[in-house]
């Protein structure tokens, strides 16, 4: 995580706290916070397993927000060599971070010698406490944010998969120490 003072040096602070914005769909499934860290970031939040849906959802918003920018002839900052550009250079390229929360009592008690796996998978795994996690962990510390790795020029399809296929692992070796298997 950045020092909030590097934060500021970049500039993300300028204009505080004008031009700021949180948008909510109607049933709080889409979250839309504006100008923060990044110009925008988009989130869909469902219930189970249905992450292509998630997904899908994410997309369809993404899209109808991109065509009324363009409409306006605005857009986001885009370079055909580094892709979309943000605010955090490490965010650079498709500019999408995608996270599931995961319920993984067993693995959590073990989470430290789960860190060489969580990067073979190319994933990263934090206690559930990001915006909207910890209203639905209740800060339940089986509670895990499972976080794909962006490498650099890997699209949204292959960030998915990556974390679709880690997330199949970590519910399996779940399942085998619950007994479950």
């Amino acid at each position: 995580e950045l020092d909030p003072g590097v934060r500021l040096a970049s500039g993300v602070g300028r204009h505080w706290p004008d031009a700021r914005g949180v948008f909510v769909g109607g049933d709080g499934a889409v979250r839309a916070r504006l100008n923060e860290e990044d110009h925008l970031c988009l989130e869909v939040s469902q219930e189970g397993d249905a992450l292509q849906a998630a997904c899908r959802e994410l997309f369809s918003a993404l899209g109808v927000i991109e065509a009324e920018a363009q409409r306006r002839g605005r857009g986001f900052a885009f370079s055909p060599r580094l892709g979309y550009l943000t605010s955090c250079p490490s965010n650079a390229g498709t500019g999408l971070l995608l996270s599931v929360s995961m319920s993984i009592p067993r693995l959590a008690e073990r989470f430290p010698q789960l860190q060489p796996l969580l990067e073979i998978l190319g994933v990263q795994a934090r206690a559930a406490r990001g915006f909207g996690s910890r209203a639905k962990s209740g800060n339940d510390p089986s509670i895990y944010d499972i976080t794909s790795l962006v490498a650099a020029q890997e699209s949204a399809v292959e960030q998915l998969n990556k974390l679709i296929q880690a997330c199949r692992v970590l519910a399996a070796m779940e399942a085998r120490d619950s007994g479950e298997a």
